[in-house]
């Protein structure tokens, strides 16, 4: 059994807990964690009685339970670990709290929040993909609308089809026009897009049966918006 402490030890204690408790709750924001003061007043007021003789299930750092008193719990976690008391059942007969370093749990919680978030930023977007279509050879005029509507569809989470095509008399004249398009296209949008590692799309090229070089005649590629 734990001994009554002395009314000065009590102060400190509480003091301390008053301290660390708002100290904790200005880095966390809501009221949602049960701890150290206020863990004591709720738990003192659920059970009318004093912290000496409310028992609780203790969990260590290392995560061994043992059945204690509450004023002892605090004292553990205070003195023995420098760190804060933490209700996590406090509906049981006998309520469990775990001696945590609030600070450092909240940090790794917000850490893992960001990476989560960051993943589901790069998932697949369920928003309808957008088809642009570029003529091989296009006008400067041209391309900068179509390049804006592209980056405009983008910035709300489409994901954008690039479609170019090209007229026959087009690619005799240069037969590089789909491919020279595709790297203008590809060099404005490379800010907004994630990269496409399988490249486009090739309709055309390559020889025929009779060994005669083939015009690439269009080209498609389907780019995701980047994370906003």
């Amino acid at each position: 059994s734990v001994g009554r402490r002395d009314v000065s030890s009590f102060i400190q204690e509480r003091s301390f807990s008053s301290r660390v408790s708002k100290a904790s709750s200005e880095e966390k924001g809501t009221d949602t964690d049960i701890l150290n003061d206020k863990l004591v007043s709720s738990l003192q007021h659920k059970f009318q009685k004093h912290s000496d003789n409310i028992k609780i299930r203790l969990v260590s750092p290392d995560a061994v339970m043992t059945v204690t008193s509450l004023a002892e719990g605090i004292r553990i976690a205070r003195n023995v670990h420098k760190m804060d008391l933490l209700g996590v059942n406090l509906k049981q007969e006998m309520p469990v709290c775990k001696v945590v370093d609030y600070s450092k749990m909240l940090f790794v919680a917000k850490k893992r929040k960001k990476q989560i978030d960051a993943k589901n930023k790069a998932l697949p977007s369920s928003l309808p993909t957008k088809e642009i279509k570029f003529r091989a050879g296009i006008g400067q005029h041209d391309l900068e609308r179509k390049i804006n509507n592209t980056v405009a569809y983008l910035q709300k989470g489409h994901p954008c089809q690039i479609t170019i095509m090209s007229k026959l008399f087009r690619v005799r004249e240069n037969k590089n026009a789909v491919t020279e398009t595709f790297d203008m296209i590809h060099e404005l949008l490379k800010d907004h897009v994630l990269e496409n590692l399988k490249g486009p799309t090739i309709r055309g090229g390559g020889v025929d049966e009779n060994g005669v070089e083939q015009f690439i005649r269009g080209a498609t590629i389907v780019f995701k918006p980047k994370a906003r």
